[in-house]
């Protein structure tokens, strides 16, 4: 799961705007916390990530979808 969450943050960071963009629907409700934590840097949101580690393959998934993880 950490190594996940590793490859999605940096993706995050990576592509910022962009990769916000692509997964902002799977979010949902959670939006808000999690730009939150993204402003706050890259511990944050790994620590974001395990507070809410059932939306992780969720994220991933569209993070894939718009070809901005392997």
């Amino acid at each position: 799961m950490l190594n996940l969450i590793y490859k999605i943050v940096n993706a995050i960071f990576k592509y910022g705007g962009k990769a916000i963009q692509a997964i902002k629907n799977a979010l949902g409700s959670l939006y808000d916390s999690f730009i939150a934590a993204y402003k706050q840097g890259f511990a944050a949101l790994v620590k974001w990530f395990l507070d809410h580690s059932w939306i992780i393959q969720i994220v991933y998934e569209a993070l894939k979808a718009a070809g901005l993880i392997d």
